[in-house]
């Protein structure tokens, strides 16, 4: 399934041998650039989970829209009884002289936030949203990936396809983003699974929810962009085609727990 969210004309643009090696070079390195602000948010979760709130994940900010000055408001885990249930884990506002020698050295995370959101490009990963709550029209969530990537994926997909053993989708850099299309999942009888694409059919409700394909898409572009990842973990799928970069890849789930629900 294409990714909803991304509708730049460049997805279906055919590879070119013969583009500027220098211009690939350039593209690879503003690429590269590009998933380094990713990790950065990748570590900033850590520091937060290691050091007080293991559970943590959204950080309330405001981001001055003149100077990029980012003010950290709180920290806020996410119920599992229902995605619109939060826990407010930290109140800085409240809290900020509590915080003078804090175990998360606050303005060291801070600049590290400021540097992480310079770009614009945590938008394109779905890792900048909107305030949940109305009333702060000028604040923002920034969600913090999860601890393990490719298990976030695999209970995903095992919510809905419980002996799911693998996901086969494809990738194309698009502009500051990456398109991605989820092809279908493979369970451990061998069958495999088509998964509708969204973008032609709105109210496609199998194997999941079109918004559980929103976040398998967020969450499989940050693969992607992330070479520590991708590299060992999405493997080619199928014959050699004509455009390596949209090939398919399977991603191997990691196998399930049995004594615990997905």
């Amino acid at each position: 399934m294409n990714n909803p969210n991304n509708t730049h004309d460049d997805m279906n643009e055919p590879a070119r041998d013969n583009e500027d090696p220098l211009a690939q070079l350039s593209l690879a390195y503003v690429r590269a650039g590009r998933a380094l602000h990713l990790a950065f948010l990748d570590d900033i979760a850590t520091r937060i989970r290691s050091a007080c709130h293991q559970d943590a994940r959204y950080l309330e900010v405001t981001i001055d829209p003149e100077t990029d000055d980012v003010t950290l408001h709180s920290i806020w885990s996410e119920q599992t009884d229902g995605l619109a249930n939060y826990r407010q884990l930290c109140d800085l506002d409240a809290d900020s002289e509590d915080w003078t020698d804090d175990p998360l050295a606050l303005h060291q995370l801070v600049h590290d936030l400021e540097n992480s959101l310079a770009t614009g490009y945590l938008q394109t990963w779905g890792l900048v949203r909107p305030h949940p709550n109305y009333a702060y029209p000028h604040r923002r969530w920034i969600v913090l990936p999860p601890a393990d990537r490719i298990d976030a994926i695999a209970e995903l997909v095992r919510a809905y396809v419980p002996n799911a053993e693998g996901l086969v989708c494809s990738f194309r850099w698009a502009g500051h983003a990456i398109g991605v299309c989820l092809i279908a999942v493979i369970d451990t009888d061998g069958q495999t699974t088509g998964i509708p694409c969204g973008k032609c059919t709105r109210d496609a409700e199998d194997p999941w929810p079109l918004r559980t394909s929103h976040t398998l898409a967020h969450l499989l572009a940050q693969v992607h962009a992330l070479p520590h990842l991708s590299d060992g973990n999405l493997l080619p799928f199928g014959g050699p085609t004509c455009d390596d970069e949209v090939a398919p890849r399977l991603l191997p789930l990691p196998s399930a727990n049995p004594t615990s629900a997905p």
